[in-house]
């Protein structure tokens, strides 16, 4: 390695959830990506008091809320759900590289993938690498820009909002569900 010490780190989860109805989360996406006059707008919101996702908005809770407990011993932080979204194959939102900057975490869950490709891009080799060339045949954290991540059906991941992302066009039929998630302090009922 070229440093002798890792100083900061950005991690990402990934689980395989296996129990949800994929065909039915694929229906409902489909049916919230496609407006009144039958024309694929490939994103909307769904709504968080979506019946559908009741199940799916557990798992992304609890997950998320150990997250933030592997981070922070607060006892007074949970986490909640700020936006939930489908996204249909691809459009130009999602393809150019973005980020969540208002919110604690993003969490994508795929009822439906098989050649997706999500992006992530580096906060820090930007500017490392502004002042070399890059020619190796050996990439790593130090000399990596982005990092692509295959996701299957029935993976959820959990990142970073503040994480740059972008996902790439897919061949074949793709269905995510998208969440923001922010974090508020509490007081104990006493």
């Amino acid at each position: 390695m070229p440093f002798s010490k890792n100083l900061f780190s950005i991690g990402i989860s990934i689980f395989q959830v296996n129990h949800l109805d994929n065909e039915t989360l694929c229906k409902h996406v489909e049916y919230f990506c496609t407006n009144p006059n039958n024309n694929k707008i490939y994103t909307r919101d769904m709504g968080l008091d979506n019946s559908y996702l009741k199940e799916l908005n557990e798992i992304v809770i609890e997950r998320s809320q150990i997250i933030l407990n592997g981070i922070t011993n607060y006892p007074n932080l949970k986490v909640f759900l700020q936006k939930v979204w489908g996204n249909h194959n691809l459009n130009e939102s999602i393809s150019t590289p973005h980020c969540h900057r208002g919110s604690f975490l993003s969490a994508i869950y795929y009822p439906q993938s098989t050649d997706g490709i999500i992006q992530f891009y580096s906060p820090f080799t930007d500017a490392l690498l502004s002042h070399v060339p890059v020619q190796t045949d050996n990439y790593h954290e130090f000399n990596s820009v982005y990092y692509d991540l295959s996701p299957k059906t029935g993976w959820l991941i959990l990142f970073p909002g503040s994480l740059m992302h972008r996902v790439l066009p897919s061949k074949e039929e793709r269905y995510s569900i998208v969440y923001n998630i922010g974090v508020d302090s509490y007081e104990e009922v006493k």
